[in-house]
């Protein structure tokens, strides 16, 4: 038996039906162009497969949920710091560690880990997360992320544990963005406050 088929019947084993046939058609055409030889594959249950966002999810978005490199479950609780990016199979979209201290459990891109180890053989690691990740949250919340040209803090794999300084945070960048619509809506609101005004003087 290949170590496709284990995996397969590993997750098949433990009720994770969808993703065992999934990566039993697809895990070797998508590992068989990486360099590296460790993986770690994160798992959304069958119930995330029954929604309308994500009935057959797209080949990019199962590359979305596969890192090169091994995570285990010691790195997501407590070795990698909040806000660490980790790079994906899907080439400039990073997932997020957004595991942090007041939080009793692991999770990235706000999507919690469930069940660590359904599969570990070594070379490739499983673990069960509660929903498919969402690309939408690194791009929205850490856009700085996109960019391959800063290698500031990245390692052998593919691991950036440290954020841009000129960038801020998640937060403050979420901030900055509301106060940018508030001004805009403010600028808008005084605009048509004065019209009246200008038609009563017979301004242009």
């Amino acid at each position: 038996m290949g170590w496709r088929d284990k995996i397969s019947n590993a997750l098949s084993d433990k009720g994770y039906i969808a993703m065992s046939i999934i990566l039993q058609a697809t895990l070797s055409s998508l590992l068989s162009s990486e360099n590296t030889t460790t993986f770690t594959v994160f798992c959304p249950p069958d119930k995330a497969f029954f929604t309308p966002k994500y009935p057959q999810p797209p080949l990019t978005l199962l590359k979305y949920h596969i890192v090169p490199t091994n995570l285990d479950r010691e790195s997501l609780e407590s070795s990698l710091p909040y806000e660490s990016k980790i790079d994906t199979l899907l080439r400039g979209h990073p997932i997020v560690v957004t595991t942090s201290p007041r939080r009793r459990h692991a999770s990235i891109n706000d999507v919690k880990v469930t069940e660590w180890d359904i599969y570990n053989d070594g070379r490739v690691i499983v673990h069960e997360v509660e929903d498919f990740f969402d690309p939408a949250f690194q791009t929205l919340l850490y856009p700085w992320y996109n960019s391959n040209n800063d290698k500031n803090g990245d390692n052998n794999e593919g691991i950036e544990t440290t954020v841009p300084v000129t960038s801020g945070s998640a937060t403050s960048w979420v901030k900055d963005l509301v106060m940018e619509k508030n001004i805009v809506m403010l600028l808008v609101v005084v605009s048509f406050g004065f019209r009246p005004m200008r038609s009563l003087l017979f301004l242009p």
